[in-house]
């Protein structure tokens, strides 16, 4: 068994949840990638990241998944009735997928870099601060 911590943050490119330089954001909860190398690897598609493969220490916050798959309370049947008690953290259900990638953008090292530009710069024409006055000029030259 690996003694790898799972991460604290969204791994899904774009998403800042858990990064603590983001202010008066509300608590996420943050899922764990599933172990079964199979719905893993249905994940790593949905997620379409093309720096890295999903790995299992990474994590996706609910902002990923639609809210049916998100169980937040614990369903009884209490005397014929269904009782809801809140959970004290989200699970996900088993079939559960990220599909809410509202980024979808690559990877910054798969963006292409802006070029630099080919164009030259014109010279600016020559001003009168860059010209040293005629009197500044005589002057110097009655010194000597």
């Amino acid at each position: 068994m690996s003694t790898s911590r799972r991460r604290n943050y969204c791994c899904v490119v774009g998403c800042q949840t858990g990064y603590s330089r983001v202010k008066n954001q509300p608590k996420l909860s943050l899922f764990g990638v599933p172990q079964d190398e199979e719905r893993r690897r249905l994940w790593d598609q949905n997620l379409n990241r093309a720096d890295r493969p999903l790995q299992v220490t990474d994590a996706i916050c609910e902002l990923h998944f639609e809210q049916k798959y998100i169980l937040r309370q614990y369903v009884h049947i209490i005397e014929g009735r269904e009782v809801y008690i809140e959970r004290g953290k989200p699970e996900l259900r088993s079939d559960a997928v990220p599909i809410i990638i509202p980024h979808l953008l690559k990877c910054p090292d798969e963006q292409p870099t802006p070029e630099q530009s080919t164009k030259k710069r014109a010279a600016s024409p020559p001003t009168c601060e860059d010209q040293p006055s005629k009197e500044l000029r005589c002057n110097q030259l009655s010194r000597n």
